[in-house]
């Protein structure tokens, strides 16, 4: 997950260093789905969004966007 927020800290200081009232945010949700016996984690920001080309790659280890 480390990398996950590591790039969506990054897309998210280059937004602010573009837009000057930009407020970035960034939320981590849990959820268990008893029913499947899974936990769910969700991670969303309000950055630019990952490039679609790219979204296959997410979970590669080490990638970066």
């Amino acid at each position: 997950f480390m990398n996950i927020l590591s790039n969506a800290i990054d897309a998210l200081e280059k937004k602010m260093a573009i837009e000057s009232f930009f407020t970035p945010w960034i939320r981590i949700r849990t959820q268990v789905n008893e029913c499947q016996n899974a936990v769910v984690i969700s991670i969303t920001d309000n950055g630019p969004g990952v490039p679609p080309h790219m979204k296959q790659r997410l979970f590669d280890p080490f990638f970066t966007t």
